[in-house]
């Protein structure tokens, strides 16, 4: 009987333990908004009041300032990348043309070599030409002197 008197005692320990903890859980869950801090009875402002309000409109002049910069800094990012992009375009143009000229060049300088090979051919045959004309003539030559 004691046995279970006591069994029936830490059923009902752990009951009690259970709603408060269901309670507990119930306020801490019932918390969504934001807890306020308690707020401060009217007095005259002090000189160390006068130094927390500089100091927060300080830190909040500086995180402005370094937004403000992030986004000049950004602008001129943007600015730089762009004048490099047109001086690459300017040197890509350039070169291009730099290679159009000389495969001009080189094609003209082919066909100018071209026709020198021609002509010096055209200037040998002729020689061969005159020298069998001038042999051929002798002949003709030497069969009519006798």
């Amino acid at each position: 009987m004691i046995m279970v008197d006591a069994s029936k005692h830490q059923l009902e320990l752990d009951e009690k333990k259970k709603k408060g903890l269901d309670k507990q859980l119930e306020f801490l869950l019932g918390r969504t908004e934001r807890v306020e801090a308690p707020k401060e009875p009217q007095h005259p402002k002090t000189n160390w009041d006068h130094v927390l309000e500089e100091m927060a409109w300080l830190s909040m002049d500086i995180e402005s300032e370094r937004i403000w910069k992030l986004a000049q800094a950004k602008k001129v990012e943007i600015r730089a990348n762009q004048a490099t992009r047109g001086e690459k375009r300017v040197k890509d143009i350039e070169s291009q043309s730099k290679w159009k000229l000389a495969q001009a060049k080189k094609v003209e300088i082919r066909a100018n070599q071209a026709t020198r090979g021609e002509k010096r051919l055209k200037l040998e045959l002729d020689e061969k030409k005159k020298k069998a004309l001038d042999k051929q003539l002798g002949f003709f030559l030497g069969q009519t002197e006798r």
